[in-house]
């Protein structure tokens, strides 16, 4: 079952149409207050946190999915994809990531 998640506003992220994804910075100030790494189910490891989108009334589920690592092994960037309910839902964000800089 999936369980609710505290969801991030849309508007702390910058958004590429273009590239598909949305970016924001670690260090940004939406994002120390908000915690990324919910379980996203009950009955499974996944986690991920919520986007909302007030234009739309829409809050959509995104999952961990890779990171990122420059060659002293240090975090550039997490990089969390939709899950399968939201594209059920909202196939248009098929290709679509969100990346979570690590400044």
């Amino acid at each position: 079952m999936q369980l609710q998640v505290y969801p991030i506003n849309v508007a702390a992220f910058t958004c590429s149409a273009k590239g598909k994804m949305f970016v924001v910075e670690a260090s940004d100030p939406w994002m120390r207050h908000f915690p990324t790494m919910q379980p996203l189910y009950d009955d499974a490891a996944d986690v991920g946190f919520a986007l909302y989108n007030p234009a739309t009334n829409v809050t959509t589920n995104w999952y961990w999915a890779e990171e990122e690592r420059d060659k002293e092994g240090d975090l550039v960037v997490e990089i969390f994809k939709p899950t399968h309910e939201t594209l059920r839902k909202h196939p248009k964000l098929q290709g679509w990531t969100i990346h979570i800089l690590n400044d």
